[in-house]
């Protein structure tokens, strides 16, 4: 293959710039690709329990401020449904959390009809405790032929 003298020299450019390694030396002699990552900043426990009893907030405090922002919160709702080039999952979710705050989440209804009766669980109960009996002795029984 026969190169023109141009891409005979960009050919021997791209040669010269690579450096081959001794042997025995490695190409990347830290062994991972990127910056190792920082450690964790230890903070004592005293001081976050100083911290926490520094500044007491009321739960009532913050149901109240919540409540007096229901407005704004409900605008802001209301803006985002009709605002299609913002993204706007922030500011539900900033919503969203003051309205819960504010005046609790929905209840869940959870109905479930489970069919064990009590003569069924006194039954099972009695069975295992016998189990467990009879394990103890074939345990205890193997313990003592070994003695």
């Amino acid at each position: 293959m026969n190169l023109s003298s141009e891409q005979e020299r960009a050919r021997q450019r791209r040669l010269a710039n690579l450096k081959p390694f001794k042997k025995g030396q490695s190409g990347n002699p830290k062994g991972c690709p990127g910056p190792r990552p920082k450690k964790p900043v230890f903070i004592p426990r005293s001081s976050i329990e100083d911290e926490i009893q520094a500044a007491p907030i009321a739960i009532e405090d913050i149901r109240e401020a919540a409540k007096l922002r229901t407005n704004k919160a409900m605008r802001t709702l209301e803006a985002a449904l009709t605002a299609p080039e913002c993204r706007w999952s922030s500011r539900i979710a900033a919503a969203q959390a003051i309205l819960d705050r504010g005046w609790g989440k929905p209840k869940e209804h959870v109905q479930a009809e489970v069919g064990l009766d009590l003569k069924w669980l006194l039954k099972r109960g009695r069975e295992r405790n016998e189990q467990r009996e009879r394990e103890r002795l074939l345990i205890e029984g193997d313990k003592t032929a070994w003695s």
